[in-house]
């Protein structure tokens, strides 16, 4: 197969992907006429993503190598191979030790397959009987739920790590386009790769012999958090997982017809990240603004390069409908500064060069014209000091995009100090993985640790008992007042 036909399956699979949740949603919450009108436009949107032809003008495939040869082939093997114990370890369906995190979701899978849809309860409350609705971000699990209605659940709970390594592996060869060639260390290194926690240990005066070889480290600093990717994924895998794909997605799109249509599928899929990704959404539609000339008829093509049928009516009803869904009716949505008094300033800082700073610096030298470099560090600069609902999770969700960014970033400086031959570039950066390694060496500890206790002494707990369905539909943070709520009033069946 030519590469850029592999390449382009990918992205149109890529969408899809993002797609079928909020198909499943649609046809299963929705009442009939919104069920079919949602259906239609979206029917639309994939037909004409699939019957779109590859660019092959700006392909960045390199030195005219189309077809996939039999070493690249034995690499994509043996990244689907790697993917698929990293799934494995990270208890994603219960194959695994599970961390606490899990919980939650357990309850929140266990509640989408055992209950009907929509998921509604009429509960006591002070004022009487109050109808609370399921309103949180559960595309990830809407597949695999239809598979645990069908088949049991432990179907169910298999088809989750089918879900993940599929969108993974795309993310994957979507990752092989933008660095336009097909190699296994791009995917090892993303396993890898994280802040250096360790050095933020080091930095605030903790002894290192202190840490336990199965620690959490990420929260060395009690403010704020950066997770690794393999800590995303092996405690928040239903955010992690589209939000990876739909970044990489956005980042290798050639032309603005489908970018908001991309933006707005992350919605129902994982919310915070699709926050995060906003700023990134805006450099992409400004990158291809006519600079030279910006006369009428530029500014027309332009205009329609942007104000497709993907991105204004499929992009407006995915955005719509998942808005009202996600929304908690007037339940007060608060937004702010977090407050840095007394020291909090140079604690900030501490952590950003930490977690992200030092290795933005060490890539410089290669992406010092590309106005998104400098857009990704801005957003992680700015995550720390927002605070919305008085909670910490927005800092650590909504930088996942700007992450993935720097990581495709550091790869390019990579394979650019390769080939220059710039060895002191190269040692910089490598230690400053191996630094951050440390983290993600830590998750994988824990697992073959708790693993090992289980199965040889008999100890512990391999997988985490299911929160209540009566748990979580009376917490206010998965729930919404189903009153209250337009989406369930008006929308829902």
């Amino acid at each position: 197969m030519e590469k850029s036909k592999l390449f382009d399956l990918a992205s149109k699979f890529a969408m899809l992907y993002l797609a079928v949740p909020f198909l499943i949603f649609s046809a299963t919450w929705l009442k009939p006429f919104y069920a079919l009108l949602c259906l239609a436009v979206m029917g639309v949107v994939i037909y004409g993503t699939f019957r779109n032809k590859a660019k092959d003008s700006r392909s960045k495939i390199k030195n005219g190598q189309e077809m996939i040869s039999r070493s690249e082939f034995c690499r994509l093997l043996a990244v689907f191979a790697l993917i698929v114990l990293w799934v494995g370890m990270s208890g994603i369906g219960r194959s695994a030790f599970q961390n606490e995190d899990h919980a939650w979701r357990n309850g929140m899978f266990e509640m989408l397959v055992n209950q009907h849809w929509p998921v509604v309860m009429e509960g006591a409350a002070e004022e009487g009987l109050v109808r609370r609705g399921f309103s949180y971000y559960m595309g990830f699990w809407l597949p695999a739920a239809c598979m645990g209605k069908l088949f049991g659940m432990g179907i169910g709970y298999k088809f989750q790590m089918l879900w993940a390594v599929i969108g993974i592996y795309l993310f994957y060869l979507i990752l092989c386009k933008l660095l336009g060639r097909i190699a296994l260390w791009p995917m090892a290194l993303f396993v890898l790769f994280s802040g250096m926690d360790i050095l933020g240990y080091y930095v605030t005066g903790t002894n290192l012999r202190t840490i336990g070889q199965t620690e959490h480290l990420e929260w060395w600093c009690t403010l704020f958090q950066y997770s690794s990717f393999t800590t995303q994924l092996f405690w928040v895998f239903n955010q992690a997982v589209p939000a990876w794909l739909a970044t990489v997605l956005m980042m290798a799109q050639e032309d603005n017809k489908q970018t908001v249509l991309i933006w707005a599928l992350m919605l129902l899929n994982c919310t915070m990240p699709c926050v995060g990704l906003l700023p990134f959404l805006i450099c992409k539609i400004a990158a291809f603004m006519p600079v030279k000339r910006f006369g009428k008829e530029e500014i027309l093509t332009y205009a329609k390069g942007i104000f497709t049928f993907d991105n204004l009516i499929g992009g407006g009803v995915v955005g719509m409908i998942s808005f009202l869904y996600l929304s908690k009716g007037d339940e007060m949505f608060s937004v702010g500064l977090i407050d840095l008094r007394g020291g909090g300033w140079l604690v900030y800082l501490v952590f950003l060069m930490v977690e992200a700073g030092i290795l933005w610096l060490s890539v410089l030298w290669a992406h010092k014209n590309k106005p998104v470099f400098y857009v990704a560090f801005a957003w992680l600069a700015l995550c720390p000091l927002l605070d919305m609902y008085g909670d910490r999770n927005f800092c650590m969700r909504a930088s996942i995009p700007a992450l993935v960014i720097l990581f495709i970033y550091v790869v390019q400086a990579l394979t650019a100090a390769w080939e220059n031959k710039k060895r002191k570039h190269m040692l910089v950066i490598a230690l400053l993985i191996a630094l951050g390694g440390v983290t993600p060496a830590h998750e994988f500890n824990r697992t073959i640790a708790e693993t090992y206790n289980v199965y040889v002494h008999g100890q512990g707990m391999l997988n985490q008992d299911s929160v209540s369905y009566e748990d979580i539909m009376h917490n206010g943070y998965e729930t919404t007042d189903a009153e209250k709520n337009l989406f369930f009033r008006y929308l829902c069946r």
